[in-house]
């Protein structure tokens, strides 16, 4: 099957990026049971197997601080649907809203320079894929979807979380935890998953997609797909979104932004 082809039936474009729990199982599945050998059924992993993410906690206030500019003009950031118009199966009211970075191979130039701690915290993952802020708006709630491809693994640090915490949370595979200010998650977002905000403020994340760890053999056929992702229209059509949103947005952006900043 052409990998074109391949990832339109991976990743299926009235879906997008994330599967209701419900979705027919992918073409890559035999690659991903080979996966599923080494690491099994885990849901969560402790975030302290990955030595980057003691370093990307030290930066948290200073990602915070560029986050707290960037929420100057909430009103103007768009909903997820609105970039990957594929989201609206699971958020449809513009109340889970984003600032991406990076998507899969796609730098957005704009964002990194707006918030340079930021970037330089990002230059810290290894295998980084995507990272945004995601922004969940109060009483936003995601319903249970499953991401479409377990070559990858999905990490939050918390930078905006109400109190007490436990308003707010993410169940993967029955298993839940709670964010925490400067405090990292990772998981398995194959498995089905929801997640919500059920307090009076806004909760935010750093969201990324990073490289599952796998031996050698894996790790090739790992970048070829993701590699090859990164080339398909429901990746490429957000990047052009984004730019869109830049084009009538962005000059009020920065000014909000440097209008904190002078502060």
């Amino acid at each position: 099957m052409p990998f074109t082809r391949l990832f339109q039936a991976c990743w299926p474009l009235h879906k997008g990026m994330n599967e209701t729990a419900d979705a027919p199982p992918s073409p890559l599945l035999p690659f991903e049971e080979q996966i599923r050998a080494l690491h099994g059924s885990r849901t969560f992993f402790d975030p302290r197997a990955f030595a980057w993410t003691q370093a990307l906690e030290s930066h948290w206030a200073d990602i915070r601080n560029e986050l707290d500019a960037v929420l100057c003009a909430l009103a103007l950031l768009p909903g997820f649907e609105d970039i990957q118009v594929e989201e609206a199966v699971i958020s449809n009211d513009r109340r889970w809203k984003i600032l991406p970075f990076v998507a899969y191979g796609h730098r957005v130039q704009q964002n990194l320079q707006r918030c340079p701690a930021t970037a330089r915290a990002l230059a810290l993952i290894p295998g980084l894929r995507a990272a945004m802020f995601s922004i969940f708006e109060a009483g936003k709630t995601v319903p249970e979807h499953r991401g479409p491809y377990g070559g990858v693994l999905r990490y939050h640090l918390g930078l905006k979380v109400p109190t007490p915490e436990e308003q707010c949370g993410i169940c993967v595979g029955g298993d839940i935890r709670h964010w925490g200010h400067g405090q990292s998650l990772v998981f398995d977002d194959t498995h089905p998953h929801h997640a919500w905000n059920h307090s009076a403020e806004s909760r935010v994340v750093l969201f990324v997609d990073f490289d599952r760890p796998l031996p050698a053999g894996l790790r090739e056929h790992n970048e070829t797909i993701i590699q090859r992702l990164g080339a398909e229209p429901f990746i490429t059509d957000a990047v052009a979104r984004w730019q869109g949103w830049e084009a009538v947005y962005g000059e009020r952006l920065n000014a909000a932004v440097g209008a904190f900043k002078q502060r």
